[in-house]
């Protein structure tokens, strides 16, 4: 009977689930239905299928705990079995949201009916076959909600509901969703794959007739005065045809040399080759008939790059031919090298010579040539590379190979002063890499500082801001690594620094070199433990601040002076003498009334944060002079500490500090028998509104009044009273 019930009951489960797809499919085009449909199938299929069950009532003694909390429910669940309609046990309440959308409060209209098959089910596998289409029925009841809070607004109304069940429904909802816009994609890269394959179609076949149409002109009027011009235009359309061959062909090499790499392939894929040599005889014509001098320029540039790549391809294949033992064929590529080689030099010797004043071709012959020599390697190959590059960013300044150059003049004088082992040349090498490298920097500051929004440099000018950057890091790299030759010592890096910087004039870049500098020296004593480097990193930093007291970050590299400072001593009360001094100076540098808090106004949260540190140590900085002084009966220290009293009640009259140190200042005045002074401070202590120290102060005032009339009256200098006074912060 068990299989008979199972083999029934498991044909509308298959039956159902044709149904339960198409609705998919419909709330993927976002349309609604609704959920009765899924109750008359559902009844329908069931009463025609399965015979009647007991109508007893559920037993719902064994339902977890959650399931029988009498919560209200909003969301009714009808069950459908042979026309037997219950009612199953309360749904818990779970809040929850979709997006930003608040759930509206439970109402009538939230309740959703979903049809279940209840039940004495004893069979296991059909118990959850039935479980399985109960709670899919569930799920799509609620994604039809979502999918009507998509289409009309408002928050889901979906009731009372598990959060499980709610997340589970919306998680199905958008994997369809997700399916559709693949399914989407997917057509339209095919139609954007269509449409680039036609345009290149179309590309293709006008460049085809471009260049039979211009071999036929050339046929027909082979002395015409255009055939120049002819020519240079069929050696451009050549030269496109061949790189579209090439491009097409390394994309096939990049999937059967991964195929490769996978094992699919026995033989690794030959790459292919981008044969250049396509458009040479057009500008070799170019060049020979000179019938337009605006078309010769480029195509001496051309021929000139073209043997010059022709050398390299050669010397790669005489270097081949040496590792493996080939040495009369290795002799051979080097000597067809040089002839090509020397073939490049002459056709880009007559551009520099007939065109000295083209500012596109001429320094991009410089930087080819440039560029071959130092790929060569070898300290003579590295010097006549610096000798064009020397060349074009003398008379080139304006080219977009300018800062190229630069940057490869630094990086010659660099590897040369590595492999030169004489210190004075060695010397010589890292100054001159320095120098192209603080030259690059500069243009950029000057560049960047001129610019005008809105308007365009003349002559236009192409800078490159981020070559900055890399040579401040070049910069620091040499400073900081300069390999020491045996027996010798490295330059201190700081003092390299301060030197570049100084003999730069101070340029907006040196406030990154000496921090860049200092962060290096510090994190190398935080390595290292050294000292040496510590000392290093303190005196960039200090530098730094003095040099450029505007620098945005000063209080952030003045914080790590203070921090650092306290480790340049074994004595503590040294160490806590230097770390007072620079809180101090931190106060002097960057207080709200600072040339750095004037030049830093567009940040005032930043301004504000440091003003707030320099209040804070200004006060502990004079608190720490006042009681050091007073201890050791220094009388001159206590006056100089009194300076730094006035400063605080003067820069931050608005601190509750102020009129404590206000009050400090007069009475140790009159203690040093300053009665002029004394009687002005307790007046202005008196004055003030928020001060607690306000009818101290006036009878002190009073008292002080009255020490002046008797001075004046007896002629002499009262050495002022002999008690104590109250230290800083106290009160009487």
């Amino acid at each position: 009977m068990t299989h008979r019930f199972r083999c029934a009951f498991q044909t509308p489960l298959v039956r159902l689930s044709r149904p339960i797809a198409v609705w998919r499919g419909i709330c993927g085009s976002r349309a609604r239905i609704s959920s009765a449909v899924c109750v008359v199938a559902l009844a329908s299929l069931c009463a025609s299928s399965v015979k009647a069950q007991s109508t007893s009532a559920a037993d719902t003694s064994s339902l977890p705990a959650l399931l029988q909390s009498s919560l209200d429910a909003s969301m009714t669940v009808e069950s459908v079995l042979l026309g037997d309609r219950r009612a199953l046990p309360p749904i818990p309440r779970r809040q929850f949201s979709v997006g930003t959308l608040p759930l509206p409060p439970v109402s009538p209209g939230d309740t959703i009916i979903v049809p279940q098959v209840t039940g004495e089910i004893t069979d296991p596998e059909l118990k959850e076959r039935a479980d399985s289409l109960n709670r899919s029925l569930r799920l799509l009841a609620i994604e039809e909600r979502l999918i009507g809070s998509e289409l009309w607004g408002g928050a889901p109304r979906t009731g009372v509901i598990p959060r499980k069940d709610f997340l589970e429904a919306r998680i199905n909802l958008l994997r369809d969703m997700e399916n559709v816009l693949q399914i989407r994609l997917r057509e339209k890269l095919a139609q954007l794959d269509t449409t680039i394959a036609r345009v290149e179609s179309e590309i293709e076949a006008n460049r085809t007739a471009e260049i039979a149409s211009l071999e036929d002109y050339l046929d027909k009027y082979p002395s015409s005065a255009s055939v120049a011009d002819a020519k240079f235009i069929l050696g451009q359309l050549y030269y496109d045809k061949e790189r579209k061959r090439y491009t097409d062909a390394m994309l096939r090499y990049t999937t059967e040399f991964q195929r490769y790499r996978m094992g699919l392939l026995p033989v690794a894929p030959a790459p292919p080759v981008l044969n250049e040599a396509v458009s040479v005889p057009f500008y070799k014509s170019v060049v020979e008939l000179g019938t337009n001098p605006d078309l010769v320029p480029y195509s001496l540039y051309s021929l000139g790059k073209f043997h010059l790549e022709q050398a390299r391809d050669l010397k790669a294949r005489s270097d081949e031919s040496r590792l493996t033992g080939r040495r009369e064929e290795a002799q051979h590529f080097t000597h067809l090298s040089e002839m090509e080689t020397d073939s490049a030099k002459a056709y880009f010797a007559r551009l520099v010579v007939e065109f000295p004043d083209d500012s596109v071709n001429v320094p991009e012959a410089f930087y080819v040539l440039a560029s071959h020599y130092n790929m060569l390697g070898g300290p003579v190959n590295r010097d006549t590379a610096a000798v064009y590059c020397n060349a074009l960013i003398r008379n080139y300044w304006y080219s977009p190979r300018y800062q190229n150059a630069l940057v490869m003049l630094g990086q010659i004088n660099y590897y040369n002063g590595v492999g030169t082992r004489e210190r004075a040349a060695r010397n010589r090498y890292f100054s001159n890499a320095l120098a192209y490298m603080a030259w690059l920097a500069r243009d950029v500051d000057a560049f960047t500082e001129s610019q005008i929004p809105g308007v365009s440099p003349d002559p236009p000018r192409m800078m490159d801001v981020s070559r900055r950057d890399y040579a401040v890091q070049f910069m620091t790299q040499i400073i900081t690594r300069q390999s020491p030759l045996p027996g010798t010592e490295p330059p201190p890096p700081v003092e390299t620094a301060v030197k570049l910087v100084t003999a730069a004039g101070n340029p907006p870049f040196g406030a990154d070199l000496l921090r860049q500098v200092g962060d290096k020296k510090n994190s190398d004593y935080n390595t290292s433990g050294n000292p040496i480097d510590l000392v290093a990193a303190l005196t960039a930093y200090d530098s730094l601040l003095s040099r450029y007291p505007t620098y945005k970050e000063g209080p952030q590299i003045q914080q790590v002076v203070i921090d650092g400072a306290t480790y340049l001593s074994d004595d503590p009360a040294e160490r806590y003498r230097i770390y007072v001094r620079q809180k101090l100076l931190f106060f002097e540098r960057f207080n709200r009334n600072s040339e750095w808090a004037r030049q830093n106004q567009d940040s005032p949260a930043v301004v504000k944060a440091a003003d707030d540190s320099a209040a804070a140590y200004l006060e502990t900085g004079a608190r720490w002079l006042y009681s050091t002084a007073r201890a050791a009966n220094d009388r001159e220290g206590v006056r100089r500490s009194l300076d730094y009293f006035v400063k605080f009640f003067q820069t931050y009259p608005e601190r509750p500090q102020a009129y404590e140190l206000n009050w400090s200042l007069a009475t140790e005045l009159r203690d040093l028998g300053d009665y002029e002074r004394a009687y002005e401070e307790f007046m202005r202590v008196s004055n003030a509104d928020r001060s607690q120290y306000r009818e101290d102060a006036a009878l002190e005032a009073v008292a002080a009044a009255q020490a002046l009339v008797e001075m004046e009256q007896s002629g002499s200098r009262s050495p002022g009273r002999a008690q104590e006074t109250q230290p800083p912060g106290g009160g009487r």
